[in-house]
């Protein structure tokens, strides 16, 4: 299975995927990763093994998003109708006729804009689908592991009450699916990897900023385990890197051969790798369930604390300093990025 989600949030519509993937009779391959990008341990049990897998958002022409959970073969098919029909139909029309006559067994949720309204499209079965509209609403499908979906509608709260950004709300959403499901180790249960984001409003479509995330042990820090990871979320490209060197998880759609990969990669690697200069930061002390969301511009950060609710969103402003400057001190940031 696999986790996805949408939700309406100031006249945009989002959507939200993570990328774990269960397969049948998977034979690993000198490409298969033991471990997936953010270091969860690959999960098999009863000849079903969780892997990290490619893109679950899908960009149809531009005109809407589409995300689904259940079998792969099915989702692409369902991409690959309405990729051609919608040049021929209304969409909404479309919509309603090819869900409620399609024979279908996965769960779909889509995203569209039009004439100045956000909507949201859900088909569970031939008997539960329909359009959602409103200023905000949120819509969940797939696996809901440890009822991390509790989440979005907290920090949605959080964000209107804050009147954050569309951008802002979408890596503070994405960034607290992570931490969530690293600390329950979801994977087990078909839910993990990388979670990807996406916006489509009047503005057309956009991806989640590309963030940088760090983990590290607040209980030793100077010689604990570290990692960083880059996520490239409009490329579906993560990089990680850490003391065994640099691993790439990509399922990037626009190279189409290794030299086009490597030259369009690598550079962007090593600028990185260099200076780990990013819109967001998110730093995460796998050790201590702690998890603090910066944004560099307007200044700001959040923490994010697992409660008996789900989680707590602290608006604490100076209460990751401290980190900082002990990740400037190791050569993990460019020091004037964090000033106040």
């Amino acid at each position: 299975m696999t986790l996805i989600a949408g939700y309406l949030y100031q006249n945009a519509a989002h959507l939200i995927a993570d990328s774990a993937e269960t397969r049948q009779d998977f034979t690993p391959t000198k490409q298969y990763h033991k471990f997936s990008s953010f270091g969860e341990l690959s999960h098999t049990s009863d000849d079903l093994t969780c892997v990290e897998a490619a893109q679950k958002i899908y960009n149809i022409d531009n005109k809407f998003l589409l995300t689904f959970s259940g079998k792969v073969l099915e989702g692409r098919g369902v991409v690959e109708d309405l990729t051609i029909h919608h040049r021929t139909h209304e969409i909404r029309t479309l919509l309603i006729q090819y869900f409620t006559n399609a024979h279908l067994e996965n769960q779909y949720i889509l995203a569209l804009c039009e004439n100045n309204r956000s909507y949201l499209f859900f088909y569970y079965s031939k008997t539960e689908l329909g359009f959602i509209e409103g200023d905000t609403a949120v819509m969940m499908g797939g696996t809901n592991a440890k009822n991390i979906y509790l989440s979005i509608q907290a920090n949605i709260q959080h964000a209107q009450e804050r009147s954050y950004t569309r951008e802002d709300t979408l890596i503070q959403i994405i960034a607290t699916l992570q931490f969530q499901s690293l600390h329950h180790q979801t994977i087990q249960l078909g839910v993990g990897g990388y979670y990807n984001g996406a916006i489509i409003s009047n503005n057309g479509i956009t991806w989640a900023k590309d963030t940088y995330f760090f983990l590290y042990s607040r209980l030793h820090f100077d010689k604990g385990y570290k990692k960083e990871i880059f996520r490239y979320n409009r490329d579906n490209c993560t990089i990680l890197v850490e003391q065994g060197g640099i691993r790439i998880f990509c399922a990037d759609f626009n190279t189409n051969t290794f030299e086009e990969f490597q030259a369009k990669w690598m550079e962007n690697i090593k600028f990185k790798t260099r200076n780990r200069s990013a819109q967001y930061y998110v730093l995460y002390g796998f050790d201590s369930q702690n998890l603090v969301i910066i944004n560099n511009s307007p200044h700001r950060a959040n923490r994010v604390i697992p409660s008996s609710k789900g989680i707590e969103i602290n608006d604490e402003i100076r209460s990751w300093t401290n980190t900082t400057y002990r990740l400037h001190e190791q050569g993990f940031f460019v020091k004037n990025n964090f000033e106040d």
